[in-house]
């Protein structure tokens, strides 16, 4: 195709993106996902995870049961490779441990709840709970697929009553609590 034959395509006009997690995304930066305003239902600031204060001491430990643990593992395996695993473990363990929470905007739609940037649509859930984790609860959004990891969301106590009015508009509310891992975690403050 020589220059002269080529289709000129106008500056100012939107390119479509592929539909991501139930929203249409344009490159406009001038124009907002749809619906994305009109429908909200519900809205709020708040932390992605809880944070805990972790002392120089915390991390010792740590670091002390780390290597402990794979003392033990080359004691009775005699193998070098599981003891390494154990130890690169423990380092992402530590770092995680290490990571602050980001600040995110919540949305209940009449498509979904939107987490950031993330749209969870609300035919991918099925159903949520309201966790119980000591000074604070959280509602543990529950998918479809057997096998993805609960969401978890978290809010000021005093919005509790109208975001789960608002989830249980769209989805059943299950009784849950929190599981073993995630109470163990809470006990060592990760």
């Amino acid at each position: 195709m020589q220059p002269e034959q080529q289709q000129q395509i106008p500056q100012n006009q939107p390119q479509i993106q592929p539909q991501q997690s139930g929203w249409q995304f344009v490159s406009d930066e001038n124009q907002s996902p749809p619906s994305q305003v009109q429908d909200t239902q519900i809205s709020w600031t708040a932390s992605e995870f809880v944070a805990y204060q972790k002392t120089a001491g915390w991390y010792f430990l740590m670091i002390l049961g780390m290597l402990a643990l794979a003392a033990i593992i080359f004691a009775v395996t005699q193998d070098w490779i599981s003891t390494t695993s154990i130890i690169l473990i423990g380092i992402l363990f530590l770092a995680f441990a290490s990571r602050k929470p980001r600040t995110l905007n919540y949305q209940i739609t009449k498509d979904g709840i939107q987490i950031g940037e993330k749209l969870y649509v609300f035919n991918t859930l099925k159903s949520f709970a309201v966790i119980d984790e000591g000074s604070l609860h959280s509602v543990m959004l529950i998918p479809v697929q057997r096998f993805l990891p609960s969401i978890s969301i978290y809010f000021d106590p005093q919005e509790e009553q109208k975001i789960v009015e608002a989830i249980g508009s769209y989805l059943p509310h299950e009784d849950r609590k929190q599981d073993a891992i995630d109470r163990f975690m809470h006990k060592i403050r990760f």
